[in-house]
């Protein structure tokens, strides 16, 4: 949330998160060359419909809901759109 000022003064008009569903970023998809390629990506989701919490200020406060939620609506107000499925 504390870039909506910087993207807006950069012009940004809409923002794309994908993606957003929980995912584990220490899965190993595949070995590349002897290299572990983690999935950062977060396309092989743990839980549906639930905020990635690693993108949570403090996830162990369990607020991933109303941290996403804030976030769409402040870039809503700022004129950003914001797409991720529900986000807005």
């Amino acid at each position: 949330m504390e870039k909506v000022p910087y993207l807006k003064d950069l012009g940004v008009t809409a923002v794309e998160l994908l993606p957003v569903f929980d995912f584990d970023e220490t899965d190993v998809l595949r070995v590349v060359d002897g290299w572990p390629l983690p999935d950062y990506w977060g396309y092989s989701t743990m839980g549906f419909f639930a905020p990635q919490s690693a993108y949570c200020v403090s996830p162990q406060a369990g607020n991933h809901l109303q941290e996403f939620r804030d976030m769409g609506r402040r870039c809503t107000r700022a004129g950003i759109r914001c797409d991720s499925g529900r986000c807005v």
